[in-house]
């Protein structure tokens, strides 16, 4: 479901000087559950960091000091943050509740994808209001919010599907970013 795919070079802590890839997906099987993969390079094979508790359609976001963090859920997101091997949830860290459903367009949220740039926090995901589906973006100063704007950002019919789909967006190495 959803897989979220991160590159991060760690600065800190027990994974410093590594340059990782990182893929966390949840399947379909008993019991549910979240699996995280890293690879230092994707076409070799991947390593199963830990089996995480069920995060639905979650997004991976490292911040600044190399804390790893999951949005997941749809509606009302929900923000975790992994311990700093990245096998667990933090222990010492509560689960956030984002309140994000004050601010959607009537119908359900889901495909929480996050990233920080310029010092803001976003947090995109679908919405399937009546109208059909539409990417929409929240953003914050902070990463447990409040996330009190949102904007719709696509609205159409997309490559012959049915209104859009859910996606991310990274940064490449020549700067652009990419959808």
């Amino acid at each position: 479901w959803a897989t979220s795919i991160r590159y991060h070079e760690f600065k800190t802590g027990p994974l410093k000087g590594e340059k990782l890839f990182f893929a966390l997906f949840t399947a379909n099987d008993a019991p549910h559950k979240s699996w995280l993969y890293k690879t230092d390079d994707p076409a070799k094979g991947w390593t199963l960091v830990a089996r995480l508790p069920h995060y639905h359609d979650a997004s991976l976001m490292f911040d600044d000091d190399d804390r790893c963090y999951v949005y997941y859920d749809g509606g009302d997101v929900k923000l975790a943050r992994l311990s700093e091997d990245l096998t667990q949830a933090d222990p010492a860290w509560e689960i956030k509740n984002l309140h994000t459903r004050q601010l959607m367009p009537m119908g359900l949220l889901e495909g929480s994808r996050a990233f920080k740039h310029d010092g803001y926090y976003y947090l995109s995901m679908i919405a399937w209001p009546q109208s059909g589906r539409q990417q929409i973006c929240y953003r914050s100063k902070s990463i447990d919010g409040p996330y009190d704007e949102m904007k719709v950002i696509l609205k159409s019919k997309f490559g012959g599907w049915n209104f859009v789909g859910q996606g991310t967006v990274v940064d490449g190495k020549d700067g652009e970013w990419y959808g």
